[in-house]
């Protein structure tokens, strides 16, 4: 599986289940904006996993699961 497919299905995945995943687009690896992604629950508005865009998709994966 692509990693755009894999992202696709866990962006579908994370709808059904009351979330979001957020790319980060910072083309510069910083501190607080690592380049990856972030997993924020739309009830809240507040990020799960990934507070630094420090999360991958494998890891967005295991949580939703």
């Amino acid at each position: 599986m692509t990693e755009k497919a894999k992202d696709n299905r866990l962006r579908r995945m994370a709808e059904k289940n009351g979330y979001r995943i957020l790319k980060s687009r910072s083309r510069r690896w910083r501190f607080n904006n690592q380049g990856m992604y972030m997993l924020v629950d739309v009830s809240t508005n507040g990020a799960v996993i990934g507070w630094n865009y420090d999360a991958d998709l494998d890891e967005n994966q295991e949580f939703l699961q």
